[in-house]
């Protein structure tokens, strides 16, 4: 048994508690504009609502969701700015090519 770094807490394993653990991602999800699980359920909101890419054909690779105004422009991470884009569009509109 060794404890949580952040409160405490007796654990069996790893570093922080199941509790803290989450804590620390929704908060590094706000931060990064997000990656862990409130970011899946964005992603699979949008990619429902816009059914696939919404540039006009051809599409190639997997779908990315696009912030039409990136996060360090001042864009937010709500529904009205994202978008769902293939590998290809997101690539051609994201400078440095996105990933």
């Amino acid at each position: 048994m060794t404890r949580c770094l952040d409160c405490h807490r007796l654990i069996r394993r790893g570093s922080r508690c199941p509790a803290c653990m989450r804590l620390r991602q929704n908060q590094g999800n706000e931060k990064r504009g997000g990656s862990g699980w409130a970011w899946q359920a964005t992603r699979a909101r949008i990619i429902e609502r816009d059914r696939g890419c919404v540039m006009p054909a051809p599409h190639d690779g997997p779908l990315r969701i696009d912030h039409v105004i990136p996060l360090h422009r001042g864009g937010k991470n709500d529904d009205t700015n994202l978008r769902t884009l293939c590998l290809q569009h997101h690539r051609a509109v994201t400078p440095g090519g996105g990933g």
